[in-house]
C-alpha cells in the first residue's frame, strides 16, 4: 500500500522444467503466468525455450550460459 491506497494485486504462477541432453549440454523451458489489477494488466502468459551450457560446476559455483527466445500472450 502506498498512501492508503492498494499498489499492487499481482497473482503470479510460472513452471520451469530442465532437461539434459548430455553432461554439459541442456533444454529448458518456462511458462509464466499473472494478473494484476491495479495495473491494469488482466493476464500475461509467456513461454520461453532455451539450450544451455554448464561452463563450471562444483559444490559451491555454477555457471551456465545460454540464449532462447520467449513468446508473449
Amino acid at each position: 500500500e502506498q498512501n492508503d491506497r492498494a499498489s499492487a494485486d499481482r497473482a503470479e504462477a510460472a513452471f520451469r522444467w530442465r532437461y539434459d541432453l548430455k553432461e554439459r549440454l541442456f533444454t529448458q523451458t518456462q511458462s509464466l503466468y499473472y494478473q494484476d489489477d491495479v495495473a491494469g494488466i488482466q493476464a500475461n502468459i509467456e513461454q520461453s525455450a532455451a539450450l544451455g551450457y554448464k561452463l563450471l560446476s562444483t559444490p559451491g559455483h555454477k555457471l551456465n550460459v545460454g540464449g532462447g527466445g520467449t513468446a508473449q500472450y
